[in-house]
């Protein structure tokens, strides 16, 4: 990155290790060293605004998802007229 005059921002760096269950159980990467930052591991990290967790089961994404489509429709409650439904 030096060469491009570009700098990390080590403040947002994320990692996460992805695999199995079984598989996870034998990666010992709870500390990540970045230009002598410690990065933390984590079960889930978000990328382009999807939430990418160790398993790949897109989880934590689907529940963010549903939370906040559940928070518009009550939202619209008050624009929606009752006798229209």
């Amino acid at each position: 990155m030096t060469s491009n005059r570009m700098k990390l921002n080590t403040g947002k760096n994320q990692f996460t290790c992805l695999g199995t269950s079984h598989q996870l159980t034998k990666v010992d990467a709870s500390i990540f060293v970045v230009n002598g930052v410690a990065v933390d591991l984590l079960h889930s990290v978000t990328c382009l605004g999807v939430s990418i967790d160790q398993e790949l089961t897109f989880a934590d994404h689907i529940r963010s998802l549903a939370s906040s489509h559940v928070a518009a429709s009550f939202g619209l409650g008050s624009y929606v007229q009752t006798d229209e439904l």
